[in-house]
């Protein structure tokens, strides 16, 4: 409960504990799911060193222009968001759906684009804070996303490409933009 208090207040943003409780919960549910029913391993093979150097040299360049324009509390805001979105949406939706419809249908592309609209279908729940014109356009983008996500999955074999990619994402966002209302 401290540790919550004090990223709250470092953070600025009093959603970080519920999304924190949220996410590691869902988290949770992916993992035992997944050795409950389906047993699989998900995959989580090392990036090479210099697409490393590359991804962190990115997320600094970011920092520093969110730093200079002012906007210092965004960075952590980004961070914290990309980390639990990344990991849980690409476990779910990578590691887990994509996979077995995979394994089932064993046709990359209806595997791509069902888990793509599967994931774009989830955005549904910022219907609760938006409008349904925002909503319906980031609902597009995620399937879109979701598709390209699947791609990497499939190309690498590493759970890590699209979460480090998916991390980007958000983490770029949230510097750039900030959050807007209730996540």
């Amino acid at each position: 409960e401290v540790v919550i208090g004090y990223s709250t207040r470092l953070l600025h943003f009093a959603y970080v504990p519920h999304l924190l409780v949220y996410k590691g919960l869902e988290f949770g549910v992916i993992l035992l799911l997944n050795w409950w029913l389906i047993h699989q391993k998900l995959h989580f093979l090392n990036l090479k060193w210099w697409t490393w150097t590359w991804l962190i040299l990115l997320w600094l360049i970011v920092g520093v222009i969110t730093y200079k324009l002012g906007h210092t509390s965004r960075i952590p805001a980004g961070i914290v968001t990309g980390i639990v979105a990344a990991a849980t949406e690409e476990c779910m939706f990578r590691g887990v759906i994509f996979s077995q419809l995979l394994k089932h249908w064993r046709n990359g592309w209806a595997a791509m684009l069902t888990s793509g609209l599967l994931f774009g279908a989830l955005h549904l729940i910022n219907l609760t804070h938006q409008s349904a014109g925002i909503t319906l356009i980031q609902i597009l983008q995620a399937a879109g996303m979701g598709v390209m996500l699947a791609a990497m999955y499939l190309r690498s074999g590493s759970l890590l490409v699209p979460m480090a990619f998916h991390f980007s994402l958000d983490y770029i966002a949230v510097a750039i933009h900030g959050l807007s209302g209730t996540p």
